[in-house]
């Protein structure tokens, strides 16, 4: 029951990012618009071309980690134990992904550096995803 409940928390939490990823996706060429106007207006430069390029790359590894997370869900719900070990690989994924990404040099803005905390909590969730899939596999199919 548990791991069923566990499985719905994920689908759902998959879906909710992916969306989220979705609308930033689709929005991206009106938020450049308004950022390069403020800009302007606190005679900041801001080069749009280049944020809207920066904001669709995280976009699309956060909706691919959001889609992992939520297909690992799915699994999950069908008492596959390989779902945990997917959701531990995601998110293993997303707390390393961000300090590759700074260490390569490709993080300009702030929404794209690394987070202590933030990498924490992926870390701490991918470690217990792997501990459920390891010490729990006997009860579940495989």
């Amino acid at each position: 029951m548990i791991l069923r409940i566990v499985g719905v928390v994920l689908l759902l939490l998959g879906i909710a990012v992916s969306a989220f990823c979705i609308w930033g996706l689709a929005d991206t060429q009106s938020m450049a618009e308004l950022f390069s106007a403020a800009s302007q207006a606190q005679r900041v430069e801001f080069d749009a071309l280049t944020w809207s390029h920066h904001w669709r790359l995280n976009g699309v590894v956060l909706l691919c980690i959001g889609l992992a997370v939520a297909i690992a869900g799915a699994i999950v719900i069908q008492r596959k134990a390989w779902g945990l070990l997917l959701f531990a690989a995601t998110a293993a994924f997303a707390a390393v992904f961000p300090w590759a990404y700074v260490q390569l040099g490709f993080a300009k803005y702030g929404f794209e550096d690394a987070s202590l905390a933030e990498s924490s909590v992926y870390g701490l969730l991918a470690l217990l995803a792997a501990f459920a899939f390891f010490v729990g596999r006997p009860r579940v199919g495989t």
